[in-house]
């Protein structure tokens, strides 16, 4: 299996903002970052917890939007596809925090997206 993604994300207001979804944290721990300094966090997502939305979809055509009614999500291109039988790995990458980052998804072997 692939490792887990580890993505550095930017600290908002009650959460880390990842993509266009802003994911609760603990007050504890946005106050232990914040009286450090800090302005990102690495989050560890692991492959098999994203969802994948249809490509030109209402879902995923809004995603690409930056707008505070978008959908949570994460626009992600399709670099490479690993088809293992049951399940499929896609490699590719995202804006996250202004900056492209690598991510590695797992999907089901009948789902699997095309390049792009």
């Amino acid at each position: 299996s692939p490792a887990m993604n580890l993505v550095e994300v930017p600290i908002t207001d009650g959460g880390v903002k990842f993509g266009n979804s802003v994911v609760p944290v603990s007050r504890e721990a946005l106050t232990a970052a914040a009286d450090r300094g800090d302005t990102t966090v690495t989050v560890g997502i692991r492959p098999e917890h994203f969802d994948i939305v249809e490509h030109g979809g209402a879902a995923a055509k809004s995603l690409t939007k930056d707008s505070s009614d978008a959908p949570a999500g994460l626009a992600v291109s399709v670099n490479v596809v690993e088809e293992l039988g049951a399940d499929g790995f896609v490699y590719g990458g995202a804006q996250v925090g202004g900056e492209h980052k690598d991510l590695v998804v797992r999907v089901g072997g009948r789902a699997v997206p095309e390049k792009g």
